[in-house]
């Protein structure tokens, strides 16, 4: 990863926006760049683009504090408009909670490019085609994407249309995305039609995309009934979805044209929130579909008919719900659950939303008991000692459309590796200053599953000061040195206050939390700071249950592109929108809960990035298309930007066998050399190594760079010591 000369702005609009797969148009200039039609079908005039196949590769990059990931554009949204280079993804977007492993890959094969000009778009004159890499006979992993794209067409209409994705990858190798990308559902059939508005939602492992639509501003178009009810809930399925046709949802069902559909609410009196849902391997399939009404119910079913509405979710503090529902397939004693837990978040007989709460579920997905997290007065740091501003702080971005349009849930939800309930969600302070309230802390409550007691930390925070010195939660890099801190929104824009400045938090399989925040970087030469939009990581110390705070990435990095072979920066991770929390931001669901590649986390340490699933993070990029090294798109240069669904996650092999972490990639029990690093090939038997280490622990995780040293890039000190192992 390269660092940007300039200070770009994190949260403004550049010339067009787009989801991408890794490519830049081969017509040498801004526009039109290569982003498919969502209406084109096989009657299009190049063909169908309701399907495509393409690989992408993951670029390994350092966070501050030296840790490992790998990051690439995983999906582009659609060319909507002629004057920007795709639409913008203003709705909720995430992956699916777990993932499939052992499964044949989702397509017979895949386009791979390594060239700029090449892609998936049929025109000859936007992409030239990539090889077809076969696929037919690769087995590996499995996880679904969605996310909801908007724009206003050329024909001042509103475009509305919801992209998923089944993603697949060989366990030994982790960096190669194989990316099944389907339009699962518009509103029209053309740019002047709109039928419907939609809200995501949730996606499954096999493909089942859970999603709203209402009669909010539609229109007529394609001969079609626009929706005119405000409660919708569909499942589309991405697996059976016809590439050759259009799936356009409208009030014609279950006639019209319907692809692949089905309906689990139609055309309610009482508004219902964007759906969540238990993953298949828990529920069973078709997967339950669970969320929050306006009347204060608990929703629950997996067809039509079995749909079920009470408010036993609902515990003796909490009057009523907010927000989307959290779900994680971990259980807990304290609820009594089987097959899971949810969260939502509860406003007291006070009407404010201080209350998190937390409930069990048996197979039917009905509730199997109740606890509350009810937010404190003063919650402290123990990393910094110092605490919220003293008031009467609330969880928030639950505010404005995030019920219509999501995301999936401003709750994160996990049970950590020693079997606690981890709990935490975004929070105003010191008072509840509104929908755009730019002052925020994440407080993280901790829920013991035998006793059923809770306690409070924090993971970050910003006290609503400025200038260097401030008082916002510092961030580290891999010395222990502070870079930088937390601070309002207003800093990154320049505009007046206004928020919220945090997004929703993220859990990984070990319990750290992931969020974007707006945040000060410290020049180490004493300069003027700079100010950015930012994916921070908070790493769990579950011994002193406390956070400290890594930067992952931030506006204004640049990294070159595995498959386009060009360098694109990272100009926009946004949080807000004119008025609230934008919807595309990330929430909860944004993290898979499951350890990369399905490892134990209960074997990993905090810091170890493999107890990091994999997530997606709607940014804004902009390529260098024509390779002068300045980042300039229209009207003032040549370069293509494109709003897309990054993905980020561990580049590790995820292969895992006789107990040992990493290195053993032949599976025998010894390290050699079929093994994957030369470091710990030199080791030989492990077995014997141990037994002349008593009380050392073998931790290959150490090697985070990959480099066959276990050194100054890597994650403990105490490694690059000893050298070889962990002793306690």
């Amino acid at each position: 990863m390269k660092q940007a000369g300039t200070t770009l702005f994190a949260l403004t609009l550049l010339c067009g926006v787009a989801w991408a797969q890794d490519s830049v148009s081969n017509a040498g200039t801004c526009l039109p760049g290569d982003a498919v039609s969502p209406w084109d079908d096989a009657g299009g005039p190049h063909g169908s683009e309701q399907v495509n196949n393409y690989i992408v590769d993951l670029v390994p990059f350092l966070t501050s504090k030296g840790v490992e990931f790998g990051l690439a554009p995983l999906i582009k949204s659609n060319k909507t408009n002629s004057t920007f280079n795709n639409s913008l993804l203003n709705g909720g977007n995430n992956l699916s909670r777990l993932q499939m492993s052992g499964v044949s890959f989702a397509a017979p094969s895949y386009m791979l490019w390594n060239a700029p000009g090449f892609g998936v778009n049929n025109d000859p004159g936007l992409n030239n085609p990539g090889v077809l890499v076969d696929a037919s006979n690769l087995t590996g992993n499995q996880f679904g994407v969605v996310g909801q794209e908007q724009a206003t067409t050329d024909s001042g209409d509103f475009f509305d249309g919801i992209i998923g994705a089944l993603v697949n990858y060989e366990t030994t190798d982790t960096t190669r995305l194989y990316v099944h990308r389907v339009m699962a559902a518009v509103n029209g059939c053309n740019f002047a039609a709109n039928l419907a508005q939609f809200g995501v939602g949730s996606i499954d492992e096999t493909g089942n995309v859970a999603f709203r639509a209402d009669g909010f501003g539609t229109g007529l178009g394609c001969g079609l009934t626009p929706i005119t009810a405000n409660n919708n809930i569909f499942r589309v399925e991405l697996a059976s979805r016809d590439p050759n046709v259009l799936n356009i949802v409208s009030d014609d069902f279950p006639g019209g044209l319907f692809d692949a559909t089905t309906e689990l609410v139609l055309n309610e009196p009482t508004t219902h929130t964007v759906p969540t849902l238990i993953p298949p391997a828990v529920g069973g399939s078709p997967p339950i579909y669970i969320g929050p009404n306006f009347a204060r119910q608990f929703v629950r079913g997996n067809t039509s008919g079995s749909i079920v509405r009470d408010m036993s979710h609902i515990g003796p503090v909490a009057t009523d719900h907010r927000g989307a529902m959290a779900y994680t397939s971990d259980n807990c004693a304290a609820l009594a659950s089987t097959m899971g837990i949810g969260a939502i978040l509860g406003r007291d007989a006070g009407g404010e939303a201080k209350v998190i709460s937390i409930f069990g579920l048996d197979a039917s997905a009905n509730v199997t008991g109740v606890i509350e997290a009810i937010l404190p007065p003063i919650v402290t740091d123990p990393t910094t000692g110092l605490t919220n501003q003293p008031g009467n702080p609330e969880f928030d971005n639950y505010h404005s459309q995030t019920a219509f349009t999501g995301g999936v849930s401003q709750i994160a939800l996990v049970v950590d590796p020693a079997g606690n309930v981890l709990v935490s969600a975004q929070a105003d302070h010191p008072i509840d200053g509104g929908s755009n309230w730019p002052v925020n802390f994440i407080p993280v409550a901790r829920l013991n599953c035998n006793s059923g007691l809770i306690e409070w930390t924090m993971a970050g925070y910003n006290q609503g000061d400025t200038g260097v010195g401030g008082t916002g939660k510092p961030i580290f890099d891999a010395a222990a040195t502070i870079i930088g801190r937390m601070v309002t929104l207003d800093n990154v824009t320049g505009g007046t206050p206004s928020g919220p400045s945090v997004s929703a938090p993220m859990f990984d399989a070990g319990g750290n939390v992931w969020f974007l925040s707006a945040i000060e970087l410290f020049d180490p030469a004493g300069g003027p700071s700079t100010f950015h939009g930012a994916l921070l990581r908070a790493v769990y110390d579950a011994a002193n249950f406390s956070y400290e705070l890594e930067l992952v990435i931030k506006s204004g990095d640049v990294f070159h592109g595995a498959n386009s072979n060009t360098d694109y920066m990272i100009t926009i991770l946004q949080i807000a929108d004119s008025n609230s929390v934008d919807s595309g931001a990330p929430f909860s669901h944004n993290l898979r809960q499951t350890a990369h590649a399905g490892i134990d986390p209960s074997t990993l340490m905090a810091e170890d990035p493999r107890n990091s699933g994999g997530m997606i993070l709607r940014a804004g990029i902009l390529y260098d298309s024509d390779g002068n090294g300045v980042f300039e798109g229209c009207p003032n240069g040549a370069d293509e930007a494109y709003q897309v669904l990054l993905y980020i996650g561990s580049v590790a092999p995820g292969d895992v066998c006789s107990g040992f972490l990493c290195g053993d990639a032949g599976c025998d029990g010894l390290f050699n050399g079929g093994d994957i690093d030369p470091f710990f090939q030199a080791l030989g038997d492990p077995v014997a190594w141990q037994a002349a280490h008593p009380g050392c622990e073998l931790l290959c995780v150490a090697d985070i760079n990959h480099d066959g040293f276990v050194n100054g890039g890597d994650i403990d000190p105490f490694f690059v010591a000893l050298g070889l192992g962990k002793c306690p």
